[in-house]
């Protein structure tokens, strides 16, 4: 980024100059609100109910099983063995090894790693990690929420993003929790764009929207051709309210390819090796997505089971 900082004099140091550049950067283009110190403790408590089936000394049933804490186990052993860029779990596949990170985003294994390596066992760290993931979707849905329809409207939003049925799918029935680290970015992305409509954001890219368009890469890559078009259509439908509309999308689109280009080793490289691996089973036969869409007449069945999906008639 071009440099905002003064010209260094007698009075300033270097330790003053740095920490006067990362203010700039990281601070100045988004205009960064205060928080509401109840706000954010309503949010954080409207969360907790969510937390219930956690509560349980074992890990719950999902359709995932317990595939998440065989990965964390294997991912932390690499970690303590110093590879904690790692690609590979030699203790998978009966002891041959996989490349199971080659192809799989890792976000939500760090995650759960902190608190692996702060001393907690494997179920107790997941769970920490879900946790952490929760909270971090609520508060995004309130500073968006916050920002469009006031602080009441901020508390209702984080409530529904929290609640939003197919989260709570992901979360105790398909147990899949890179899907829900995807979409917690997603209100997150969603407020950046909105707070780069202020006249003062000048700067050529933000920081902040460039960590956070690199969570869906990061963590599930499905996700990424739904929200990446989300984010897309979002940025055009608030060009019109900007009052410099050409910097406004300059600046968000440039944000936006930076973090594609900045998630490359990751996504690039799995794209690149997709002919090493058979993946025509997670396209045919009984994966065939076709034969998944619902028929008009469920569209309003009240039949509910916790049992993968079958055939549409």
């Amino acid at each position: 980024f071009e440099s905002t900082c003064q010209p260094p004099d007698q009075h300033h140091n270097t330790f003053h100059r740095i920490e006067e550049c990362l203010m700039t950067c990281f601070n100045e283009p988004m205009n960064f609100p205060r928080l509401k110190k109840t706000d954010v403790l309503l949010v954080l408590l409207s969360t907790l109910p969510i937390f219930k089936p956690l509560l349980n000394p074992k890990f719950f049933w999902s359709h995932e099983n317990a595939y998440f804490l065989w990965r964390l186990a294997s991912f932390h052993q690499n970690v303590v063995d110093g590879a904690v860029f790692c690609r590979w779990f030699p203790d998978f596949a009966r002891g041959l090894g996989l490349p199971f990170l080659e192809f799989y985003p890792v976000l939500p294994l760090y995650i759960s790693e902190l608190f692996r390596c702060a001393g907690f066992p494997v179920i107790p760290s997941v769970k920490l990690g879900i946790v952490v993931i929760t909270f971090f979707a609520a508060l995004g849905g309130y500073l968006l929420g916050r920002d469009i329809w006031g602080r009441r409207g901020g508390v209702i939003t984080s409530v529904l993003i929290s609640y939003a049925p197919y989260k709570m799918v992901n979360l105790y029935v398909r147990g899949d929790i890179n899907e829900i680290m995807a979409m917690a970015s997603l209100p997150w992305a969603l407020w950046i764009i909105w707070r780069q409509l202020a006249p003062e954001n000048n700067r050529p890219v933000s920081v902040p929207a460039i960590l956070i368009f690199s969570i869906p890469c990061l963590s599930h890559y499905p996700s990424c051709v739904i929200q990446y078009p989300v984010i897309v259509l979002w940025i055009l439908s608030l060009c019109p309210a900007a009052e410099r509309r050409w910097q406004f999308l300059f600046r968000n689109f440039l944000s936006l390819a930076t973090a594609m280009a900045v998630t490359s080793t990751f996504w690039l490289s799995a794209f690149m090796s997709r002919h090493l691996v058979q993946m025509e089973g997670m396209t045919q036969g009984f994966a065939d997505y076709s034969k998944h869409f619902i028929a008009p007449f469920q569209w309003v069945s009240f039949y509910w089971n916790y049992g993968a999906s079958v055939r549409g008639p």
